[in-house]
């Protein structure tokens, strides 16, 4: 199109003479319509890209934060609140010990973890732990930061990579919690209530 105004000004210019001989404004009209249709079509086809890359964007970031790393935010919520208060897990191990742990999680994400044990010769014994709890769906994770014996807490060492664990949450209603650990691939069952009270 260019081309073709610069070799009509040349012939132009040949015909008549005169070296600052331009094209008449109704030439410059008739060749400014196509180009200015052709510029909007572009301008249409950039928003629809636009357009396109910022949907996949949001459709994306949904996906990744919901789903693939488990940032649902309503779900752990729901699951944090269901997993306060106290919870019961017991054992009935084979050479017949009962055991028994009662798990208290506090709102300030802080937890205490009461264990008693009774032999089969009636021999009780009892002690706990506390530290730090959390939540995000569907890692369930503690750190422990002390015992407790005779009612007297003693911290633990904090660079014992042995007192952090984090579990998968199997299972959790009302009134079950089942979780596994990513370690030692362990089972953990606890309820509301315990089914026997032997201590």
């Amino acid at each position: 199109m260019i081309y073709q105004i610069k070799s009509h000004n040349k012939l132009l210019k040949h015909r008549s003479g005169a070296k600052n001989t331009r094209l008449h404004w109704t030439a410059y009209a008739t060749l400014r319509l196509p180009f200015s249709k052709a510029l909007c079509l572009k301008r249409v086809s950039m928003l629809r890209i636009i357009f396109m890359i910022a949907v996949l964007m949001i459709t994306g970031c949904a996906s990744i934060n919901d789903s693939e790393f488990g940032r649902d935010k309503s779900t752990t919520i729901k699951m944090r609140t269901l997993m306060l208060g106290v919870w019961c897990g017991e054992k009935n191990h084979d050479d017949g010990t009962y055991q028994k742990w009662l798990v208290t999680r506090f709102p300030d994400g802080t937890y205490r973890i009461d264990f008693s044990k009774v032999s089969p010769t009636g021999r009780k014994e009892s002690w706990g732990e506390y530290g730090l709890w959390g939540i995000r769906n569907p890692i369930y994770f503690t750190a422990m930061r002390g015992f407790i014996e005779n009612s007297n807490p003693t911290p633990a060492d904090p660079t014992d990579s042995t007192f952090y664990d984090a579990y998968k949450v199997v299972l959790l209603t009302e009134q079950e919690f089942t979780y596994k650990s990513y370690t030692s691939g362990s089972t953990f069952t606890i309820k509301r209530q315990c089914s026997a009270n032997k201590t």
